[in-house]
């Protein structure tokens, strides 16, 4: 099977969840916790997270991000 390195979410799929909170990558420091539905957006990338995600940023600045995640 290829390899896809990205994941690409239909816009119709966006619009059946409210609206997404955005967020600057560089914004986010240690212990920053987040809840899908949220864009993240840097200079080289754009993180989605979908309704259910979770995502924490670590101590060393890492996204850490839980697919589909009910509490963290």
């Amino acid at each position: 099977p290829a390899f896809h390195p990205y994941v690409v979410v239909p816009p119709r799929t966006l619009r059946l969840y409210r609206s997404p909170q955005l967020h600057a990558r560089a914004t986010l420091g240690p212990n920053t916790r987040l809840e899908g539905p949220a864009i993240i957006e840097e200079e080289a990338s754009t993180t989605l997270l979908l309704p259910g995600d979770v995502m924490s940023v670590d101590t060393h600045s890492n996204l850490r991000i839980t697919v589909g995640a009910r509490s963290i």
